[in-house]
């Protein structure tokens, strides 16, 4: 009788096993088809994006010793639309602005001088998309900006001694490129990594922004619901 339960308990054992082989790997056909069909021709998408950590720099006017400004921006927003022309490939808009504003209000002395850097980007390209993963890249305008506080020294604060004793603000047109990179970690959310290097219209001086992008994305189709 004992020979004969512990035999029932194996077949249970392995049909279960296979039950859940099978259902795991249709799960993953299903998946794959699912991701196949949101890059098929014909299909378009928006989404939104948000930059929580974003490196910047910003050329300085000769004025001022003719370097760069480099921070980091502490909020970013990204808005996006894309249309798959052929299977697996798509043509992308999308507009971004990023800021450190947030950082320097937390700064520790804000009665000292501060240097807010933020820029702006309109882009317009393309995107390989290879189930869940996508690398893309195009052309970017937009504008970088350098914005000087001083001081309230009546109070004790203290001013920059590149910038001296008058606030200003310095914004100069960009052109250049960006590439990106995206991994699809459901068909509603993907988090990626972009470079956009750039060169000022005025001055041909060099420009850059780089981070990491979460968006929650919309493809307009039925099989991100399909069961």
């Amino acid at each position: 009788m004992k020979r004969y339960l512990l035999l029932i308990m194996s077949l249970l054992v392995c049909a279960t096993c296979c039950l859940q082989a099978q259902s795991y790997d249709a799960e993953s056909r299903h998946e794959r088809r699912r991701y196949e069909q949101m890059n098929r021709a014909g299909i378009w998408a928006v989404g939104m994006g948000i930059e929580p950590a974003v490196g910047m720099t910003h050329p300085v006017s000769y004025i001022y010793g003719n370097g760069r400004e480099d921070g980091v921006g502490t909020f970013g927003l990204n808005l996006e639309a894309s249309y798959f022309v052929v299977n697996n490939l798509s043509v992308v808009a999308s507009f971004g602005f990023v800021s450190n504003s947030w950082g320097q209000v937390m700064r520790l002395n804000y009665l000292d001088s501060s240097e807010t850097l933020s820029a702006l980007k309109v882009r317009l390209g393309a995107r390989w998309h290879i189930g869940r993963w996508s690398l893309g890249g195009g052309a970017a305008w937009g504008r970088s900006n350098l914005k000087y506080t001083v001081a309230n020294v009546e109070e004790g604060g203290v001013n920059s001694p590149i910038y001296g004793d008058e606030s200003f603000r310095d914004s100069r047109p960009t052109l250049g490129l960006y590439y990106e990179g995206h991994y699809m970690v459901n068909p509603f959310l993907k988090v990626g990594l972009f470079y956009e290097p750039s060169l000022t219209i005025l001055g041909a001086r060099y420009s850059h922004t780089l981070g990491a992008r979460l968006t929650i994305y919309l493809p307009f189709m039925d099989a991100v619901v399909c069961r």
